[in-house]
């Protein structure tokens, strides 16, 4: 029996829901086991309190669950009665408004969770920021993350009267802008506040153990892919935070490209000086490397370039 079979039972959990939540167990969970073990836990963006709960059954001398709407959180009350729905405490509040109190009373955490959170919010780095206010050692983050090798933000809009997406910012917005950062942007984010990123590698699962999970292995022409990874202190590394991120963003591929001349050369698009022989046509293919697309373009991307200073057609 996995982790999450408790839910099998509840009508908004299908076979396929659980089987999603208990591979995601595995990497959300299960590799920091030493870390969750007798600590306090900040879960930001709780929804239903699953998360809590799996945080509390890991270890967790308690579970603080930030959640700010009232409907999510009633469910956390159909969960199995133990020591482990005892250790989780809601609070409900906008996450803006609650983690300002937090550090104002001088609250500490030694673990942060934000499962399905970060690519609901337009403030990234302020959310980072107050979050490092509260000292946490650890901080593990499962998101959505654009898929450009660029430290950008790429902007969405999202119903709010979904329960999984943004609340609602301004009387009677029914669409929030929200971000959707790219690992570099994050990792510079965490960077400048003395945390380094470690990345799970969701790759090492067989081909046949990825069912369920299409959102971790999205390939272009998709443009985000979700990710899972921890922040941890840097402090007194030999290298310096941000130095690291450049270093990582250098080593990424952008794309790789491939190019080949074609004998004879195709007629320029503007007429010619009579008589005057045309050189050869030049085309260039683009073939993209998964995560280096900003926004991805389809394959194949062809631009061919003709002699005589012609501009290339487009794509």
């Amino acid at each position: 029996m996995e982790f999450f079979d408790f839910l099998g039972k509840d009508p908004r959990y299908g076979r396929h829901s659980l089987n999603r939540l208990n591979k995601r167990h595995r990497f959300l969970i299960e590799p920091y086991l030493a870390d969750i073990d007798g600590s306090s836990v900040l879960d930001i963006g709780a929804y239903d309190g699953r998360w809590s709960y799996a945080l509390s059954q890991a270890g967790a001398r308690e579970v603080v669950a930030v959640e700010a709407r009232e409907e999510s959180m009633v469910r956390f009350e159909s969960y199995p009665p133990g020591p482990a729905k005892d250790r989780v405490r809601f609070v409900k509040g906008d996450v803006q408004d609650v983690l300002p109190r937090m550090i104002a009373d001088a609250t500490r955490f030694d673990v942060v969770a934000l499962f399905g959170f970060l690519y609901h919010v337009m403030d990234h780095y302020h959310l980072l920021q107050q979050i490092a206010r509260l000292s946490p050692r650890l901080v593990i983050i499962d998101s959505e993350f654009t898929m450009s090798p660029r430290p950008v933000i790429r902007l969405v809009r999202e119903k709010t009267d979904n329960d999984h997406n943004s609340i609602a910012r301004v009387p009677g917005q029914t669409k929030a802008p929200v971000g959707i950062p790219s690992k570099l942007a994050l990792t510079w984010m965490a960077a400048s506040l003395g945390y380094g990123v470690e990345w799970a590698d969701w790759e090492s699962l067989k081909p046949r153990e990825r069912r369920g999970l299409d959102g971790y292995f999205t390939q272009p022409p998709g443009w985000k892919r979700r990710e899972t990874c921890a922040l941890r202190s840097v402090e007194g590394s030999a290298q310096d935070p941000a130095d690291q991120a450049d270093a990582w963003r250098l080593s990424r591929p952008l794309r790789t490209r491939r190019t080949r001349r074609t004998p004879g050369g195709r007629a320029p698009r503007s007429p010619v000086e009579p008589g005057r022989a045309q050189g050869p046509t030049t085309r260039t293919t683009f073939r993209h490397v998964p995560g280096a697309s900003d926004p991805p373009r389809p394959w194949p991307g062809r631009a061919r370039c003709t002699a005589h200073g012609q501009r290339p057609a487009r794509a």
